[in-house]
């Protein structure tokens, strides 16, 4: 089972040009909603990482605030925090992953916001389509889960393209992780049209902890 959670450090940048690390906003692969077992959902799992973000997130605000972030984009994230703990509370799975999904999306818009790395836009952007095809998945909406895991892999390739032009020399063991993880997405794609929940799960657990390992 699986669920992304964003994770903050403690060191703030009171730079509003500077570039944020990968690993100060980052998506991080945890257990919770992609049970096959639909009646056995890990509830208080899924409220112990809500509580982590909640905890992360006052600390990031004030970040964010430093660096002269938008209030209607920190606005929004707040908005998005309290509609997941209203799906918690409900115990509704397919709210829970909505929400969860525009918790995310927040987050691209932050990076967006604060970040000239385009490569490390792009492995944002890769990450939200996947998470977004994931939560397509609990309405079985195939042809648009197929449609965002092809913008995922097309963010991805943006993404590593990037990097390769920006480098000095060619990193072997990078090229060939980059190329695993190109496939597994285009698998990934290709398992969608046996329109099988299941299947799907497991494929795409695989290709997300590579991308949150990236």
């Amino acid at each position: 089972s699986n669920s992304s959670q964003m994770k903050s450090n403690n060191n703030s940048s009171n730079n509003s040009d500077s570039k944020i690390p990968s690993e100060k906003y980052k998506l991080q692969y945890n257990n919770s909603l992609t049970e096959n077992n639909e009646t056995n959902i890990n509830w208080e799992n899924i409220e112990y990482i809500y509580e982590n973000i909640f905890i992360a997130w006052q600390t990031m605000q004030v970040d964010l605030t430093d660096q002269k972030v938008s209030s209607e984009i920190i606005n929004k994230y707040n908005s998005d925090l309290n509609g997941i703990a209203n799906s918690i509370i409900q115990q509704n799975k397919e709210s829970t992953m909505i929400n969860y999904f525009n918790l995310y999306a927040d987050i691209c818009d932050i990076v967006k916001y604060i970040s000239k790395e385009n490569n490390l836009l792009n492995l944002y952007y890769a990450k939200l389509y996947l998470l977004n095809a994931y939560t397509l998945s609990e309405s079985k909406k195939w042809n648009e889960m197929y449609e965002s895991v092809a913008n995922s892999e097309s963010y991805f390739k943006n993404s590593y393209n990037e990097k390769t032009e920006g480098a000095n020399s060619k990193d072997v063991n990078q090229s060939k992780y980059n190329e695993k993880i190109a496939m597994s997405l285009s698998n990934l794609k290709d398992s969608i049209n046996l329109n099988d929940k299941n299947i799907f799960y497991i494929q795409y657990k695989n290709v997300m902890q590579m991308l949150c390992s990236y």
